[in-house]
Order: structure tokens, then sequence, then C-alpha cells
């Protein structure tokens, strides 16, 4: 498993470039222009398959598979916020738009319910 933190500003799913080499994955010609808090970019775009949500205290042995999701590749700066925790990348509004979320602050928790459905 890799750690992304939660960006609901974020319209795609973002991975660092070292993420990209770890699982494999090809740059094509893909890119996309956009805009951050840096200013105008281009960044390669590419096809996630197989990704699934896991872990955590209460659901260590589970795993939710998702669909086919997309990823901006670059640097950020919240990669190395934390000089003992290395952070992959930061998931967007395409994945949390799959479900209804929950942001539990002082448990410290995120929660990720099927729309329509009671888990």
């Amino acid at each position: 498993p890799y750690d992304f933190m939660v960006d609901s500003g974020l319209t795609t799913e973002m991975i660092t470039p070292h993420l990209k080499d770890v699982l494999g994955i090809s740059v094509g010609g893909k890119r996309v222009a956009g805009l951050s808090a840096g200013g105008s970019s281009s960044e390669a775009l590419v096809d996630l398959e197989g990704a699934s949500l896991c872990c955590g205290k209460f659901a260590k042995d589970s795993e939710l598979k998702l669909p086919k999701l997309h990823a901006v590749i670059t640097d950020f700066p919240q990669e190395h916020i934390d000089p003992n925790h290395d952070v992959e990348g930061m998931i967007g509004m395409e994945l949390l738009s799959l479900f209804d979320v929950e942001f539990d602050f002082p448990k410290n928790r995120i929660r990720f319910w099927r729309p329509g459905t009671a888990n």
C-alpha cells in the first residue's frame, strides 16, 4: 500500500514520478494542461488500472477494488512534508465522486460509503 493525501479541490488523482516508476507505468503521449498554486503546468496523464482502497486499523485484511482512474504525474511539495513518511500521491474528486465520503476529524479517519448502501 501507498499513502495518499486527500484534496477535494483536485480534479483527478496525482502520483509521484517515484510511484510511476515503482508501478512500472509507462507514459504515453497524453498530457494535460492545468492551473495549480504554482501556476500553469503541462503534465503527463496516465491510466490507473487495478487500484484499490485498503488498510487502516479497522480494515487490515480488506480492500475495495476501484474502476480505472486517471492520474497526473508530478512532483508536489507535500510529498515530503514529514521526513519520516512519504506521500506517493493525492486523491481527488475523480475517486471521491464514486462514494459518499465522511471526514471524521476527531477520530482521524475517512469513511467511504457506496451511494445507496449502508456500508
